[in-house]
């Protein structure tokens, strides 16, 4: 039989898995949220006997190519990428759990979670999975000596649930949690302090640092930071981390969004997510040079800068992404850095003491997938290391809109050296999908704009 990828990491695992299932069985666990994050960000679950699947299993490839909220609202839910297509009728393609990410969840009784990767059907990795794609990367800065830190800030926005109005697609009606506008106010809510204590104790049990949470600019706008892990493990904690505050604020009454803005541009703060990264060697910050940016870190500086128009589509993969574009605002629209400047797209931040350094690369919303920002922040880092980049203060402007992010994509040679032809097409499809649905939304609509320009006057 010919070894394949599947198989060998079915070998390789097998016994950590059989080892981790009696564990669980021993807690009194008997049901398994079998997880894989899709393209959007989000988190998809089937519930499943605790059982892992040593061999492998069946994966509904369409979760690849399913549009934002599959479809709505004009109920087109697939778009044509390389996987999960119309022409191969829908096939599935293989997965198998990952060993290292199963955890129990104790305040769920009866529940443990993990994490697929998944293989097309010849046992090869299938190219379009988020956290194949971003190991690729993470195991490139190993064999370069490095290892990479990423903490992940994530800016939400809490309402109070109302069903009828989600219901009636009103969520501009939806009231915000909380009181005020104010950052960091420990009172917005009185129910806040506790709600903070219980997602931190949740994500405590499954091994995820939380740095902080605090409210934010804005009604019903809150932070929370993560701690810096290794990138897989960053984008594993955060995919969590949304699933287990979307779950707290059921069982709360509320509701949570992750959209880059779902206020009205001008009114109030957009939500973001940035990247806080480093490099380390042999315990030691590689960025750091007596409190200043070593020569290395300027080199990654330099490759982030010029990477980042080309994977602008990953950073702001949505229509409402751009309604987010705003530097006064704290969202920059050029590649450029400063010192401690929360306007610039990369935000250099020395530490307490002269061993620390660390890079906030803040373009990013918190509408993006976390596995492919990083995988693209840590290729043009590790490009401008290798290619012994020299910084320059300001490399030009990001694209304005969805359309011109996606031109720079399909033109960039970096992206399909980093993502490979078929996450590449994927990626553009997707994008394509986004736009064309947005249009067609507009077409069967009379807008308020029109109402109000034309009633009147014509």
């Amino acid at each position: 039989m010919t070894e394949t990828s599947l198989s060998r990491d079915a070998a390789d695992r097998c016994q950590a898995l059989l080892t981790a299932e009696q564990v669980l069985r021993d807690k009194g666990v008997v049901a398994l949220l079998v997880q894989a994050p899709d393209l959007n960000g989000s988190l998809r679950t089937k519930i499943t006997p605790l059982r892992f699947a040593t061999e492998g299993e069946a994966f509904n490839a369409m979760l690849y190519a399913s549009s934002p909220a599959d479809g709505a609202p004009v109920h087109e839910p697939l778009y044509d990428g390389v996987v999960g297509r119309r022409e191969d009728g829908f096939a599935n393609i293989l997965a198998l759990p990952d060993p290292d990410t199963v955890r129990w969840h104790p305040w769920d009784q009866g529940f443990a979670s993990v994490f697929l990767n998944t293989y097309l059907p010849d046992g090869s990795p299938c190219p379009v999975d988020p956290r194949y794609l971003l190991r690729l990367q993470q195991r490139r800065a190993e064999e370069m000596g490095f290892e990479a830190r990423f903490g992940l800030e994530y800016e939400c926005t809490l309402f109070h649930a109302d069903d009828a109005l989600v219901q009636a697609g009103r969520f501009d009606a939806l009231t915000p949690y909380g009181c005020g506008a104010v950052n960091y106010d420990l009172h917005r809510d009185r129910g806040f302090p506790d709600f903070a204590a219980a997602l931190m104790a949740r994500l405590d049990v499954l091994g995820i640092r939380v740095a902080s949470i605090v409210s934010e600019y804005g009604q019903g706008i809150y932070e929370i930071a993560l701690g810096a892990e290794t990138p897989l493990l960053a984008a594993d904690n955060a995919m969590r981390m949304k699933s287990v505050l979307r779950q707290l604020c059921a069982e709360k009454g509320l509701l949570v969004t992750f959209m880059a803005r779902s206020r009205p541009p001008g009114s109030e703060s957009g939500c973001g997510l940035h990247h806080h990264q480093s490099l380390w060697r042999d315990g030691q910050n590689v960025f750091a040079d007596g409190g200043n940016l070593s020569a290395l870190g300027c080199s990654y500086l330099a490759g982030l800068l010029s990477g980042m128009r080309d994977a602008h589509l990953l950073f702001r993969p949505t229509i409402n992404a751009y309604r987010r574009m705003d530097r006064a605002a704290w969202s920059p629209d050029r590649a450029d850095w400063g010192i401690e400047n929360r306007m610039s797209a990369v935000r250099v931040i020395p530490g307490a003491t002269s061993g620390m350094m660390r890079l906030e690369h803040r373009v990013p919303g918190a509408d993006v997938n976390p596995y492919l920002t990083i995988t693209a922040m840590l290729a043009a880092g590790l490009d401008g290391i290798q290619n012994a980049d020299v910084l320059s203060d300001d490399v030009g402007d990001l694209p304005g809109t969805i359309k011109e992010s996606l031109t720079a994509w399909e033109e960039s040679e970096r992206v399909t050296r980093w993502f490979g032809n078929a996450f590449c097409a994927h990626m553009a499809a997707r994008g394509h999908a986004e736009v064309r649905a947005f249009e067609q939304w507009l077409m069967d609509h009379v807008t308020g704009f029109e109402y109000q320009r034309y009633f009147h006057s014509v």
